[in-house]
């Protein structure tokens, strides 16, 4: 049986910020750490990124994350897939909710039942 785990970093676009007339950070990436199983349900929704990493703080540099990667493996005796950083969503903006509301709207999406028309 496999673990089906490890130490995931995720890449998205940092959002621009406004100074005066213009916006700074237009193409700049951000990244944020954590441990998870199961990461192929990221494919799945947007949900599940925030449940996976919303309260991980964020990084501004890919070798800081990785400091802080290898760091946290340390408290697992066996990652089967090691340190990956995820790279698929580095055009994307991480959205804009709690990890708690994540999960909220996550059970109610998951749980739904079709309506009886």
């Amino acid at each position: 049986m496999s673990a089906d785990n490890g130490i995931y970093i995720l890449e998205t676009r940092k959002p621009p910020i406004k100074e005066g007339s213009s916006y700074t950070n237009q193409m700049k990436s951000e990244y944020r750490v954590a441990y998870a199983s199961a990461i192929d349900n990221l494919d799945a929704s947007d949900l599940y990124m925030v449940v996976i990493f919303g309260d991980s703080l964020v990084y501004d540099d890919v070798e800081e994350s990785i400091k802080v990667a290898k760091n946290m493996a340390k408290q697992f005796p066996y990652l089967e897939y090691g340190i990956i950083v995820i790279h698929d969503y580095r055009n994307k903006y991480f959205p804009n909710m709690t990890s708690k509301a994540a999960e909220v709207a996550l059970d109610c999406y998951v749980g739904a039942k079709p309506l009886d028309i």
